[in-house]
């Protein structure tokens, strides 16, 4: 009884800002560290505030992360996980295995984790959501000068029109941080 009093007093006190906020548009970053955790309750507490800000009529936007999946999976093919200044160096065959990662296993498991929950969601590939300029690193050591970290990229445009159709729809747009370069290409974007 003591734990439905306290979920009741905090709906109470979340009110004044679900009113304020309802039919407002929130970008979630739901971060790679949630979904690696061994606690379930850990794993689908982001999913289950999605679920509850869809229910309170705030419209969620997800883009998840999945880092530490990248880094097992290119272990198990053979692959060293580089990273200067926090970004992982991302050479042809790791954005291979990155999209793979991202768009393919990761974000059907977070639409499906929604679903589970009661939610409605749909899964996008960053690629088909962002577009983005290759990022060139500062070089610390050498001022002036940039540093190479191969396929990953800086979004600067966001393809809108899928997103509002999902939401308007009912649903909550899912999207794995990859996104499409000026050349054409695949690129590994920080979520």
């Amino acid at each position: 009884m003591q734990d439905l009093i306290a979920k009741a007093a905090t709906l109470l006190e979340a009110l004044p800002y679900i009113q304020k906020f309802s039919g407002a548009t929130f970008v979630v970053k739901y971060g790679g560290s949630f979904m690696d955790s061994p606690n379930p309750a850990v794993r689908n507490g982001v999913a289950r505030d999605i679920v509850f800000l869809e229910a309170v009529e705030i419209d969620p936007v997800v883009v998840h992360g999945g880092g530490k999946a990248i880094t097992r999976a290119m272990e198990k093919a053979g692959l060293k996980a580089d990273f200067i200044q926090r970004q992982r160096v991302t050479d042809e065959a790791t954005v291979q295995i990155v999209d793979e990662v991202l768009s393919r296993e990761i974000n059907p498991e977070v639409v499906a984790t929604i679903q589970s929950l009661g939610g409605q969601a749909v899964g996008f590939a960053g690629t088909d959501i962002f577009k983005c300029r290759k990022l060139w690193l500062d070089d610390k050591e050498n001022p002036g000068r940039k540093i190479d970290i191969g396929y990953v990229g800086e979004v600067v445009e966001v393809n809108t029109a899928p997103l509002k159709e999902c939401i308007w729809s009912g649903f909550t747009p899912v999207i794995s941080p990859t996104a499409r370069g000026e050349d054409g290409k695949i690129y590994n974007c920080n979520a």
